[in-house]
């Protein structure tokens, strides 16, 4: 992070960190200066430049709710070459992205593990990564400060950013603008962005890019529940600067899904046709070509033949890796409770265990 974003989270969770995260914490602080100044040096250098671009054609923005298969399909759409999209070197170090991706990557490869903890999918400096860590990155109040201090508050505020003041919400938008004019400077093309959080924020993406598209991808959602609950177990046990408690975690999945499904709803009925498609992740993992075309026809993206190559090329690389996620019936409990309302829309039956996903593979 930046000297002003990480000072910033360290005064808002009240110098809450753990003992044995300390030594964490002092190397964020003495690397956060550096970090400003290259920021300071990229601007300089670079802001003038990337300002006169514009994002056109508009980005195609992936929501759903985590582990629903939003980075299948943001692995997939990045490899036609007609796109672009944030990397992870880009998101984890935007203040200086353009400015230092040659020598940064080879100077920071040993801090990149090979695959993420929660799926053991391949990552690297490369990929495509949410473009919501690098707001985090660069000072921006986000959700996801909450990896970072597990047994703080959740800003929920900013998932939505409705609540905000205007000058907050002006901030954001200039600052994810500002981002993504700084990608495409180095890599042009149709971006193809994807953080759930953007499932609350379809009002506001709009009005940054009217013309923008928008993926709305689903899944078993007992399979969802319990994958989400591993992913934040993982990310806070890995990535925090306390020793999680886990305080009702559970209830955090199914209160922020119920939020998120209901922001999705308002949304769909606002969205002209040809700007939101869905796509259940069965359908996406089992038949995936036929799911890419009709992907592409519905949100007018252009022919699919240009992108098969490498999307084949992906699933190749991919095949065999399985997508399991055990479930029990207390899980097809809470989420018939709670979630029914929105998945019973997209053709689930939540009376029977039957339907939860079997083991499946990538083709």
């Amino acid at each position: 992070m930046c000297l002003t974003g990480w000072l910033g989270a360290l005064w808002r969770n009240r110098f809450a960190v753990g003992p044995r995260q300390l030594h964490f914490a002092v190397m964020a602080t003495l690397m956060s200066p550096v970090t400003s100044l290259l920021g300071s040096m990229q601007r300089m250098l670079y802001d003038a430049k990337a300002g006169q671009i514009e994002l056109k054609p508009a980005p195609l923005v992936i929501v759903g709710h985590w582990r629903s298969g939003t980075t299948l399909l943001h692995e997939l759409l990045a490899r036609d070459p007609r796109h672009s999209f944030p990397n992870t070197y880009e998101c984890m170090l935007p203040s200086h992205c353009v400015l230092t991706p040659r020598w940064g990557k080879r100077i920071l490869k040993w801090t990149m593990p090979d695959e993420r903890a929660m799926d053991a999918m391949p990552v690297g400096w490369d990929r495509p990564q949410e473009d919501e860590f690098a707001l985090c990155n660069l000072g921006i109040r986000s959700p996801y400060l909450w990896i970072a201090f597990p047994n703080g508050s959740y800003d929920r505020d900013w998932e939505s950013l409705e609540t905000l003041a205007a000058a907050d919400r002006e901030r954001w938008k200039t600052a994810l603008r500002k981002f993504l004019q700084g990608v495409t400077l180095t890599r042009p093309g149709r971006l193809v962005l994807k953080t759930p959080l953007h499932s609350f924020r379809i009002p506001i993406l709009r009005e940054l890019f009217p013309d923008g598209r928008f993926l709305h991808i689903v899944r078993h959602p007992a399979a969802v529940f319990r994958s989400t609950i591993r992913l934040w177990t993982a990310m806070h046990r890995q990535h925090g600067y306390q020793t999680p408690r886990y305080d009702d975690l559970e209830e955090h999945v199914l209160a922020t899904g119920e939020r998120m499904f209901r922001a999705l709803l308002q949304a769909k009925e606002r969205l002209p046709a040809n700007r939101l498609c869905e796509v259940k992740y069965e359908d996406l993992v089992q038949n995936p070509e036929p799911a890419l075309r009709r992907i592409y026809s519905e949100l007018e993206l252009g022919e699919f033949d240009p992108a098969a190559a490498g999307i084949r090329a992906y699933l190749s690389e991919t095949q065999g890796h399985q997508t399991r996620t055990r479930v029990s019936a207390e899980d097809l409990a809470a989420v018939r409770d709670r979630w029914a309302f929105f998945y019973e829309r997209h053709g689930y039956n939540l009376r029977e265990s039957e339907d939860v996903e079997p083991a499946q593979a990538t083709k």
